[in-house]
């Protein structure tokens, strides 16, 4: 497992849990516009929370990304 010390840290927090965000597993809310974790690499093991998902929208047939708030918010869990 990657040890979650060695990456970046960013003075931002995670909308969602309130940890601090690294600058590697980090995405924003295409709903509210704030930042979560989200885990890029999912071959590595990382001590990282995904506080989101990714969604696709069917309008633009595009991935978007939204946090466990705004997806609760609107019942999409």
């Amino acid at each position: 497992m990657v040890d979650d010390k060695t990456l970046d840290k960013l003075e931002e927090a995670c909308a969602v849990c309130g940890e601090p965000l690294d600058t590697e597993n980090v995405s924003i809310c295409r709903i509210c516009g704030r930042r979560f974790h989200m885990v890029w690499n999912t071959a590595r093991q990382m001590d990282v929370p995904n506080c989101g998902r990714v969604q696709v929208d069917e309008m633009s047939l595009g991935l978007v990304f939204m946090c466990d708030t705004c997806c609760r918010e609107r019942q999409l869990y």
